[in-house]
């Protein structure tokens, strides 16, 4: 028996030696502990003083490693809090910065929403020109196959009287072909005829010369006065009147 202990029970100084051992705890702690085991221990005062001691250093292993356990899981608890603190502060930051890219992605969207607006004006407005264009452009293309279908039209009204031109103008030639065909015709009978009467004139002279008187030659100068005038009037038939003559 320990001789600290009177009738088997814990004296104060052991349950000051138990406090002392448990410093280690609070004191709140530390002094339940120990008055729990003191109580105990004057609870069982037939046990054996080793196994009093045993049971309460037992009793204070169990209370340090229940209060490392807490003082781990404190810890671990203030760990998490500070994670969660650096977490909530890195996500209030990417929460602003992503407010900030935000803020510049709205107003890129609105920049961009403007100029598409603007595009959209721009395209309807090169729609209704094109349209405009277009409907000229078919106009200008009516117009031009008419006028191009009318040149055509006259065009060959005009290939048709250059055909009936050319076709009188081969019947006139034709028909002068004929008449200077017929004039050369008429021309070499006259020729012939001509040269018949200055046949006769000539014999006309040399009967009249013949037929003379001898002494004053008047039956001669009638002769070829008759003879002269009959040549004239062939002359002037044959070239016209007043235009020279052959001898």
């Amino acid at each position: 028996m320990n001789p600290s202990t009177k009738h088997g029970l814990p004296t104060t100084r052991d349950c000051g030696a138990m406090q002392r051992r448990s410093s280690g705890l609070p004191a709140a702690t530390v002094f339940a502990i120990g008055a729990l085991v003191c109580a105990s221990a004057f609870a069982q005062g037939n046990d054996p003083a080793k196994e009093r001691e045993r049971r309460l250093l037992e009793q204070v292993r169990r209370a340090q490693s229940a209060q490392q356990q807490l003082a781990k899981e404190k810890a671990e608890l203030e760990k998490a809090r500070e994670d969660l603190d650096a977490q909530l502060k890195s996500a209030e930051a990417t929460g602003r910065a992503a407010q900030g890219r935000a803020g510049t992605l709205k107003r890129e969207v609105d920049a961009a929403s403007a100029r598409l607006a603007e595009e959209r004006a721009n395209g309807e407005r090169l729609k209704a020109e094109l349209a405009a264009s277009t409907e000229a452009a078919r106009s200008a293309q009516k117009a031009m196959e008419a006028r191009i279908q009318q040149l055509t039209t006259d065009n060959a009204e005009t290939l048709r009287r250059v055909g009936l031109r050319e076709t009188q103008l081969r019947t006139l030639q034709e028909t002068s072909d004929e008449r200077a065909t017929r004039l050369d015709e008429c021309t070499t009978r006259f020729d012939g005829v001509y040269r018949v009467g200055l046949e006769l004139v000539e014999q006309l002279r040399a009967r009249t010369a013949g037929q003379a008187d001898p002494v004053f030659q008047f039956g001669r100068v009638e002769g070829f006065e008759s003879a002269q005038t009959f040549r004239d009037r062939l002359d002037e038939q044959r070239f016209g009147k007043g235009l020279p003559r052959n001898p």
